[in-house]
């Protein structure tokens, strides 16, 4: 389980502070697909960042694996890289690598084994059935098909929690449908833990648990 307890985090623009997140909790079952919802600008990607220690909060406590963290001074850099994986609304795919190469590169920034990567990559293409996207570039695919080649990203490595912010926000109707059924499948059949923001309801049905910001707060709601 992923407990983060009283986070608190605020925003200064100019002279004035907004405060998004006030002594707020959420506790993350692993192995669940998990939603997060909230009114535009609640604080949805803030707190997905936070959760992901890709932010820091000012106050703000996680509990994981019997140990307790301080989200604000303790460095959470070696969780991050062992814990999590990301799925972003925009593919940040880099246009000028194929699409092989874009999944190599994760495995040399973080110095995984690149032959057990590249084993991974021929497994999950063929999952996804997107082995004939191998050495395609970027910007001939479809918004689909760079959320899949994402997707695929995302299961190497051996992380098995993934952050996925608005991860449908491009996509059309079909090609939405198509990766929550991936989303299950990949939760089912390999045991991947999800956390989605999302403003599209059609996560609803899929989620073990749902989780909605309201009055800078995280309330359970399934």
């Amino acid at each position: 389980m992923l407990d983060f307890k009283n986070i608190n985090k605020s925003y200064t623009n100019m002279t004035k502070s907004n405060l998004v997140l006030d002594d707020a909790s959420i506790k993350i079952n692993i192995s669940d697909i998990n939603l997060i919802i909230g009114s535009s600008g609640v604080g949805k990607s803030t707190l997905l960042n936070i959760m992901g220690c890709l932010i820091r909060p000012e106050i703000g406590t996680l509990f994981c694996g019997g140990k307790r963290y301080d989200l604000q001074k303790d460095n959470m850099n070696d969780f991050r890289i062992r814990s999590y994986s990301y799925l972003f609304q925009d593919f940040n795919l880099l246009p000028e690598f194929n699409v092989y190469d874009n999944l190599l590169l994760p495995s040399y920034i973080n110095k995984l084994n690149l032959n057990e990567t590249k084993i991974s990559i021929e497994k999950y293409m063929k999952y996804i059935d997107i082995e004939h996207l191998k050495y395609v570039f970027p910007n001939t695919l479809s918004h689909g098909e760079k959320q899949r080649v994402a997707m695929l990203r995302s299961l190497l490595g051996g992380k098995k929690i993934i952050l996925a912010d608005e991860p449908t926000g491009n996509l059309d109707e079909i090609n939405t449908k198509l990766l929550l059924e991936l989303i299950v499948n990949i939760n089912k059949e390999f045991g991947y833990t999800f956390v989605i923001t999302s403003h599209d309801m059609n996560f609803k049905k899929i989620t073990s648990n749902i989780f909605k910001i309201e009055n800078k707060k995280i309330n359970k709601i399934k």
